[in-house]
């Protein structure tokens, strides 16, 4: 979760089966490239973009503050401390983030296992 007074970048989508996913598109999950996430059931977890773009439909923010399930799951994400700003996909920006992070995590790794060996 990024910080309370920083806005945090979602994408809602909607599954065929009408569950909704928030996505995190410039929060890296884990060193394989996902992304965090987080639904109703589940709440966070890590996410393949591609996979849930393809996997699913957008929700715009004109109808998702319309939507039942959309307003409920934005109003979950606010009550855990995010203030989200809805984006329609995943930008450039977002990319370089990931990549930051990952290159920043893959450091973290790489000096631990050179104290271990040490």
């Amino acid at each position: 979760m990024t910080s309370k007074n920083k806005p945090t970048p979602v994408i809602l989508r909607q599954y065929k089966n009408g569950a909704l996913i928030a996505l995190f598109p410039d929060q890296l999950a884990d060193l394989h490239g996902n992304i965090s996430s987080y639904q109703h059931v589940g709440q966070h977890g890590a996410a393949s973009y591609s996979r849930v773009i393809s996997d699913t439909v957008p929700i715009v923010a004109s109808v998702a503050r319309k939507l039942p399930d959309a307003v409920a799951l934005l109003a979950e994400l606010k009550t855990i401390g995010y203030e989200v700003k809805l984006c329609q996909r995943q930008t450039v920006v977002h990319s370089l983030s990931l990549h930051n992070q990952r290159a920043a995590w893959e450091q973290e790794i790489a000096a631990e296992r050179a104290n271990t060996l040490s």
